[in-house]
């Protein structure tokens, strides 16, 4: 194998295992995010789940103002 492909393939191992993990963190984000009960979550959260409190609080401004 020439240096190229050395090269190639050490930084392929690299991406590839850090895709494979943040993939895994978020999956597993995921998974736990919906074992918390309804009382315990994050205020930022609403409860139709339309968007955060913020966007939620802020007034609608149309296009023509």
């Amino acid at each position: 194998m020439t240096h190229l492909g050395y090269l190639l393939v050490g930084w392929g191992v690299s991406l590839g295992c850090g895709v494979l993990y943040a993939a895994r963190l978020v999956l597993r984000g995921r998974d736990l995010s919906a074992r918390v009960p309804a009382e315990h979550r994050r205020w930022m959260t609403s409860d139709d789940g339309a968007g955060s409190a913020a966007e939620s609080a802020a007034p609608d401004q149309g296009a023509g103002s």
